[in-house]
């Protein structure tokens, strides 16, 4: 009697893949401080009590990019906190590939899925980028508005009336400079608007029955926003560079899988693991910090304008 032997299936190849580099760090230095910057300063536009025309349309325009931040801002921590889930699942994957096998098959599969992410991520930091430098344009656009009406104005005598008139309309509407000493109780910044000279956002603040004439540095929120598109812009490449490592891996395996096996030593598991924790913790640091900021002005009528309330974060 003749039997016949079963075919013997050669085994798959071990591929200790080594391919990886390690994850830079991306630079978030100053971010958070910037967003509280820009948080803090816009959210004190307000258009109550200006009179002149020009002058109300100008704060209007601060208090409509003062809206768009703060949505933005909103934006910046849901994006965040996929790009820490981005880290965190590339961590837990290379626990994985340390402690068993993994088909060619899957590991193909898991890094398509990590590089459509990564791609996404990639695309979130470069829309926040383009957003961040078209409020910084056009507050620069506003801010050479106001210079060329300061050449043939004065916006401290124009304030000045519009503070008179809404003394003689409510005896109990009071007025005060803070924080600049202008005896006046007007906030304005001296003159230049630009050359790197404090700016003067011209606005009031409504404190209950009362209010207060204050002029906020535009300065700061320029650094803040020119701070803000540096460091996404960094995230933009950073994601960007993760996406092409990615894909060169992928079209390196993926047309073996069927014979091969990945694994990843203890050595180098260690080493990356290590790294995306860190930028793990980076973003959601993020969220930790900037999360509350817009807590805080939930019920916060500052900077309102028709009594709309501008900053509010469910």
């Amino acid at each position: 009697m003749v039997t016949e032997n079963a075919p013997v299936l050669a085994p798959k190849t071990l591929v200790h893949i080594n391919d990886f580099r390690n994850p830079p760090i991306p630079d978030n230095n100053g971010l958070e401080q910037a967003v509280r910057n820009v948080l803090e300063h816009l959210s004190l536009c307000s258009n109550e009590n200006i009179r002149n025309a020009f002058l109300n349309n100008k704060v209007k325009e601060l208090i409509e990019q003062a809206r768009i931040y703060n949505d933005l801002t909103v934006d910046s921590i849901k994006d965040s906190r996929i790009m820490a889930a981005y880290a965190s699942d590339f961590k837990e994957y290379v626990e994985i590939l340390r402690e068993e096998d993994v088909s060619g098959t899957d590991f193909i599969e898991a890094m398509k899925s990590q590089y459509q992410a990564a791609i996404s991520n990639k695309n979130s930091s470069a829309k926040l980028t383009k957003s961040y430098c078209d409020i910084l344009a056009i507050i620069k656009n506003v801010c050479n508005d106001l210079e060329e009406f300061n050449r043939s104005n004065s916006i401290e005598k124009e304030l000045e009336k519009d503070a008179e008139d809404a003394r003689k309309e409510s005896t109990n509407h009071m007025f005060a400079a803070i924080g600049t000493g202008v005896g006046t109780g007007l906030a304005i910044a001296a003159a230049p608007f630009t050359g790197g000279a404090s700016l003067a956002v011209i606005g009031a603040l409504g404190v209950s029955s009362a209010g207060a004439m204050i002029g906020t540095s535009i300065t700061s929120v320029q650094f803040g926003l020119v701070t803000m598109v540096d460091k996404f812009s960094s995230f933009d490449e950073f994601f960007q560079k993760e996406a092409e490592d990615i894909n060169k891996i992928i079209e390196k395996y993926e047309h073996d899988v069927q014979n091969i096996t990945f694994r990843m030593s203890r050595m180098k598991s260690t080493a990356m693991k290590k790294q995306w924790s860190r930028i793990q913790q980076l973003f959601e640091s993020y969220i930790d910090s900037v999360k509350p900021l817009l807590s805080e002005r939930r019920n916060s009528n500052v900077g309102a304008s028709n009594g709309e309330v501008i900053f509010e974060y469910k």
